[in-house]
């Protein structure tokens, strides 16, 4: 086998680009998505405070890859909960590669994305909204701050109050 310079730049790249984005959530039904370099087999993890974790594979019927050029392919996640998730919770999740080695989750491909002592990343499915942030695009020319960071603060201050 012949290795082209294509080949060469997809080994060079991790598995996951970007994400996870989460797109809609309720408590029936998950939505995300996530950019990788290349097709990936996915597991979704969630663990609501106070419940077992829930072991939930993504299957043809639940993820669908779209190919964005050479090496970028969008992971469409769209899963359908028989068992709703609960609200008012703070409500932990994990996307784990499954056909890597090791299986790695968030925290491994994407710490980053992680508020400082969490060992994986939350959300809260509100009983009301009575609060709402709103994120465009950042702009790196306008000399402001970046509006995002105060956000991704504020979320941080209020970890501990899911109500918030």
């Amino acid at each position: 086998m012949t290795v082209t310079s294509s080949d060469t730049a997809r080994d060079a790249l991790p598995d996951v680009l970007i994400g996870p984005l989460l797109r809609r959530l309720a408590p029936d039904r998950l939505v995300l998505w996530l950019m990788g370099s290349r097709p990936l087999a996915l597991t979704l993890m969630v663990r609501p405070d106070g419940v077992p974790p829930r072991r939930l594979a993504l299957g043809e019927e639940r993820l669908r890859h779209l190919p964005l050029g050479r090496h970028a392919w969008l992971h469409l996640i769209d899963v359908s909960l028989a068992t709703p998730l609960p609200t008012g919770v703070s409500i932990a999740y994990d996307l784990k590669v499954s056909d890597a080695p090791g299986e790695p989750g968030i925290a491994d491909w994407a710490p980053h994305l992680l508020h400082e002592a969490e060992t994986n990343p939350t959300f809260v499915l509100a009983e009301r909204h009575h609060r709402l942030l709103h994120g465009s695009c950042r702009k790196p020319h306008h000399d402001g701050p970046d509006g995002l960071v105060r956000a991704d603060a504020w979320l941080a201050e209020r970890r501990e109050a899911p109500d918030e």
